[in-house]
């Protein structure tokens, strides 16, 4: 029952996983083919407090997620093997878009698409974190 519970809540990851792929893909893209609209000088201010709102929302996601993580580190030993197993799998998924984000803006420091998608990245794995916590 227990590994039945888990597959049956994996095809929404699954979904959304390949969603982020599809965005990281386009939003590359977009940007080797120069698609992306300039932003004109007198959208410069507002695209800046959405970008700085981006960030803000993806260091507050990091640093919950860390803290969730840290929290989880203590239940682990009661979780069953195909619980912990199928938790692992799923935050291996979300650390490596995360990851692939992360290489992305790095690139392209100043992609609000890519600063957002990462913040939405934070946020997934704030939900499986604790959605963790509160099963154990």
């Amino acid at each position: 029952t227990e590994g039945r519970a888990v597959r049956a809540r994996r095809p929404w990851l699954a979904i959304v996983s390949t969603a982020v792929a599809a965005v990281l893909l386009v939003a590359a893209l977009a940007e080797m083919q120069g698609w992306r609209q300039r932003p004109t000088v007198e959208s410069q201010p507002s695209l800046d407090a959405a970008f700085a709102s981006a960030v803000d929302s993806a260091r507050s996601y990091e640093d919950e997620s860390r803290r969730l993580l840290n929290e989880l580190e203590m239940q682990r030993a009661m979780m069953g093997p195909a619980t912990a197993a199928s938790f692992d799998g799923d935050l291996a998924i979300i650390d490596k878009s995360i990851a692939e984000q992360k290489a992305a803006l790095a690139r392209d420091p100043h992609n609000l698409a890519l600063q957002r998608l990462l913040a939405a990245s934070y946020k997934q794995k704030v939900e499986l974190l604790e959605r963790a916590n509160n099963a154990g």
